[in-house]
């Protein structure tokens, strides 16, 4: 009752069931499972998303968690199809998708991917009849202005620490921009059948159009600024990644890959490794293709298996780790070919992401030796408080210790390093500068380089 007094909304009651229509909204709200642990809310308008989902925020979900005290609510978008069609409950349940992971998804993807990023849902049947089929939705038809919005306020909040990180000053209307969306009230009274109503009527949609439109361009404006910030940012990562590759090549004359990483196999799943900590056992080293400006993980890459971490390799290797994953979460972030392949291996980036910027354990103990390894691609406070001498010692050490690693593995022929990580070593006919990289990059780019094995 309180409903229909407050918001002139009709309502009828069924087992399992209510049905309510709010200003032009028509909802359905379904106690679904034996146990009532969900509820379906569908809904039919022909308002904009954004309204409907707004009723939800401001009515719905209120009504629901005053009724269910203490209880934790997760919100899932139900297939749009499976409202339409009114699929029954029991074939739904499969055809639910998590708020907040399509939220990490677009943040998981370039801001060039991010208007058109599709969501699959799988075909579901019964004893052989196909219910609903294969299909999918764009994510900006399952998320509202407000949610979409939020991502991209997300993103740049991302993109700017990772500005200060690679100390690139920011343009005055980049920081964080809000772009207020176009709202407008709605005009009250039925549009009488009249000429002059249908072209009142007329006159409503074209203004709601209008609106539509405006929105949809305001959110196109800001991926585009998105594109521009991140074009930016991985121009310099680039630049500053390629110095790290580089860097002191008299360390055996380059004869070894000099970007590293570890993973561990848990449960026939691969988990990259972020900390170096003494005692690891049964991990594998793998090497990254250093093709400038275009690095990524090795397919098939076999790599080497390394028993167990010593105290020599964590003082060696605690440095290049901490620094080495900041990168590669801020590479990931920007959808940089740096961190192809590596994406499906870090289980929870934002933690990651957080717990490398946030947390002093990173900058002390083990860190505290090695605050800056991958030092100058990820150069802060910490590192300009440190001479160049010490990230110099930093990066020969890491260096040394892969160096001695193959050796020790015998595996440090150039033949060896082909079978166990599918690198060649290369100089480049314009710098000459030597990099280790995979097969394609030797058949795509082979006029740009010349092979010179060990």
């Amino acid at each position: 009752m309180g409903l229909k007094n407050q918001y002139g909304a009709t309502y009828s009651l069924e087992k399992y069931v209510i049905a309510l229509s709010i200003n032009g909204i028509y909802v359905r709200v379904e106690l679904g499972g034996q146990l009532g642990y969900y509820v379906d809310v569908l809904a039919c308008s022909t308002k904009h998303l954004t309204e409907t989902l707004r009723l939800f925020q401001q009515l719905i979900i209120p009504a629901i968690q005053s009724l269910c005290h203490g209880v934790t609510l997760t919100e899932n978008i139900i297939r749009p199809e499976c409202v339409r069609n009114l699929i029954p409950p029991r074939y739904r349940r499969n055809q639910v998708l998590p708020l907040q992971l399509l939220k990490q998804a677009l943040l998981s993807v370039s801001a060039d991917n991010m208007y058109d990023y599709q969501h699959t849902w799988d075909l579901v049947a019964d004893s052989g009849r196909t219910i609903i089929g294969a299909g999918f939705d764009y994510a900006r038809d399952l998320l509202s202005d407000d949610d979409f919005r939020e991502v991209l306020q997300r993103r740049y909040h991302d993109l700017h620490n990772l500005a200060g990180e690679l100390q690139i000053p920011l343009d005055n209307n980049q920081d964080g921009q809000n772009n207020a969306s176009t709202t407008s009230e709605e005009t009250e009274g039925k549009i009488e059948p009249t000429f002059a109503g249908i072209a009142k009527g007329v006159e409503e949609v074209l203004q709601r159009l209008t609106i539509i439109q405006q929105e949809l361009r305001d959110i196109k404006q800001e991926i585009q600024g998105l594109r521009y910030y991140e074009y930016r940012l991985l121009v310099e990562l680039n630049r500053k990644v390629n110095y790290l590759v580089n860097y002191n090549v008299q360390v055996e004359e380059r004869k070894v890959p000099n970007m590293f990483y570890f993973v561990r196999t848990e449960n026939y799943s691969r988990r990259l490794i972020t900390t170096m900590i003494s005692g690891l056992n049964a991990l594998r080293l793998h090497m990254l293709c250093e093709y400038r400006g275009e690095m990524h993980v090795v397919e098939d890459q076999i790599g080497c298996e390394v028993m167990q971490v010593d105290n020599r390799a964590v003082k060696c290797l605690a440095p290049y780790m901490t620094k080495f994953m900041k990168l590669v979460t801020f590479a990931l972030k920007i959808g940089a070919h740096l961190a192809a392949g590596m994406g499906e291996m870090i289980p929870d980036l934002s933690r990651e992401v957080a717990h490398l910027l946030e947390s002093p354990a990173a900058y002390s103990a083990a860190g505290a030796a090695a605050a800056g390894v991958v030092g100058v691609a990820a150069a802060g406070r910490v590192e300009r408080n440190r001479g160049s001498r010490d990230i110099q010692q930093d990066l020969k050490a890491a260096q040394q210790w892969v160096v001695d690693f193959l050796r020790d593995q015998r595996c440090s022929g150039g033949r060896d390093i082909a079978e166990k990580f599918g690198l060649w070593r290369v100089r480049y006919r314009d710098s000459g500068q030597v990099a280790w990289i995979c097969r394609r990059h030797i058949h795509v780019r082979a006029s740009e380089i010349i092979e010179v094995p060990i």
